[in-house]
């Protein structure tokens, strides 16, 4: 008799939990040994630290961002969730982040019940300040084609359709141009102050005065080097 009420017990909790879709998007850590792991930076080739949040939605409105209206990013973003990056036990750890909300019936998020997500496409915008015009602030953010928020699971799904759950990763970013930032070596709008490949690396949205001439002053040299070499091979 115990044994039976226990699994009606199992058995009614299960489908409570059948509705219960999970949407993640996550960035591994790096494993320097084995070189495996997604490596995320800042503009000057830093990891990125727990000032820097990762946040997974959409545009709303109708809004396209580019590098023309960078003050209306904020305005028309829609978090399905967020987190911070997290880099456990520095300086040995490597930055990474998992995001992951519950995709309700009605097409909200756990993390957000004032949205409905079906049939958007899916952003991560990576920042330490969502005001383009605050001192210092690095964003990145780019999508691949195929991150769309699906169709909400019938309430009561036991055998939901093959588009759950719903996983991305970081590591799905192929030749896609971000539109701030860089990804391997796929550039998009902002500035930075290295030329390594990295995959995933904020930019800065406006940069200081003094950044400014340091950026100006190694393109300067650089290209005098340049000359120089031309100048020798002739």
């Amino acid at each position: 008799m115990i044994k039976k009420l226990i699994f009606l017990l199992l058995g009614s909790l299960a489908w409570a939990h059948a509705d219960v879709i999970v949407i993640s998007l996550n960035a591994a850590p790096f494993n320097e040994q084995d070189q495996t792991g997604d490596r995320l930076k800042d503009s000057y080739g830093n990891d990125l630290d727990d000032s820097f949040v990762a946040s997974l939605g959409y545009f709303d409105n109708n809004f396209s961002p580019n590098s023309e209206n960078i003050g209306d990013w904020r305005n028309n973003w829609v978090s399905f969730t967020q987190s911070l990056i997290v880099d456990t036990n520095p300086p040995f750890a490597e930055p990474r982040f998992n995001l992951e909300a519950e995709f309700l019936s009605d097409g909200t998020s756990s993390d957000n019940a004032d949205a409905v997500f079906s049939g958007q496409s899916a952003w991560l915008w990576v920042y330490n300040e969502q005001d383009a015009f605050a001192p210092g602030a690095e964003w990145f953010l780019g999508r691949v084609e195929s991150w769309m928020f699906p169709e909400p699971p019938e309430p009561g799904c036991t055998d939901c359709p093959g588009e759950f759950p719903t996983q991305w990763a970081v590591s799905n970013f192929s030749t896609e141009t971000p539109i701030w930032g860089r990804q391997s070596s796929y550039e998009g709008g902002g500035f930075n102050f290295t030329s390594e490949d990295f995959t995933l690396q904020t930019y800065v949205v406006i940069p200081e005065p003094g950044s400014l001439f340091l950026m100006l002053a190694a393109f300067s040299a650089a290209s005098l080097l340049l000359y120089r070499r031309k100048g020798a091979a002739q």
